[in-house]
C-alpha cells in the first residue's frame, strides 16, 4: 500500500495550530495506512468525526488488520497547517492551496498553506503549491517508522517538479534537480541512520 505523504509544520506555536499538525497526518496519512495495521480508522477521525466515519465489523477488522507487509511512501513537499476548529479560515486568492477545502470536515478542519508571513515554506518547484522542504523527507520517516511500529518503509516517489518553461540549459545541467535530490537523499539518510533500513525505489 502507497500513501501520499506530505509532512505538515503549525502555522504559529499555539496548541490549536500543534494540534492540527497531528489532526492534519492523521486525517491524510493515517486515514488510509491505520485501518491496514491496527484494523480500523484512526483514533484521531474516530474523535473529530464520530459516527460520520463507517465502521468496520468484527470481521473487517480481523481481515485488514496487520495486512499490509510494508509500507509505500510518496513525498514531495511540505504545508504550513492552520487550526479551524477554533480559528476563522480565510484563504489568500494567491494561495493555490486553497482550492483544496482543507478547513473541510474531511481534511480534519485544518488549512494547509505554503505561505506564512508573506514567506514561503520553500523554494518553488514548477508545479504550484509544491516546495523544496528537505527535512520534510526525515520527518514523515519519523512519524511513519513510530506510529506503525517499525514496518518497512519503501520510499515509492520523490521529485522535483520542472517548470514547463525551464530553459535548454536548465534542462541540460539540470543543477536543480540534482541539489533537489542531494538534500532529499541527505535527509532520508538520517532516518536511516538514526530509525531504521528504509529501502528506497526512485522516479521523477
Amino acid at each position: 500500500m502507497v500513501a501520499s505523504a506530505y509532512i505538515y509544520k503549525p502555522m504559529t506555536d499555539n496548541e490549536a495550530d500543534n494540534k492540527a499538525t497531528n489532526r492534519a497526518l492523521a486525517f491524510h496519512v493515517a486515514w488510509l495506512l491505520d485501518p491496514l495495521v491496527y484494523g480500523d480508522y484512526s483514533i484521531e477521525m474516530r474523535h473529530y468525526l464520530g459516527t460520520k466515519l463507517p465502521v468496520f465489523s468484527s470481521e473487517e477488522k480481523i481481515l485488514i488488520k496487520n495486512s499490509t507487509d510494508f509500507i509505500g511512501l510518496n513525498h514531495y513537499t511540505t504545508w504550513f497547517v492552520k487550526d479551524c476548529l477554533n480559528s476563522n479560515c480565510t484563504c489568500m486568492e494567491s494561495d493555490v492551496l486553497c482550492t483544496h477545502g482543507e478547513n473541510r470536515a474531511i481534511r480534519g478542519y485544518v488549512l494547509i498553506t505554503g505561505q506564512k508571513d508573506g514567506a514561503y515554506i520553500g523554494d518553488q518547484m514548477g508545479m504550484p503549491g509544491v516546495y523544496v522542504v528537505p527535512q520534510g523527507m526525515e520527518d514523515i520517516v519519523d512519524y511513519v517508522n513510530k506510529r506503525y511500529n517499525n514496518l518497512p518503509i519503501f520510499v515509492t516517489e520523490n521529485g522535483y517538479g520542472s517548470n514547463e518553461n525551464q530553459e535548454e540549459y536548465d534542462m541540460d545541467q539540470d543543477r536543480i534537480r540534482i541539489t533537489y535530490h542531494k538534500a532529499y537523499l541527505a535527509s532520508l539518510a538520517r532516518s536511516i541512520r538514526y530509525l531504521s533500513l528504509v529501502i528506497i525505489t526512485r522516479s521523477n
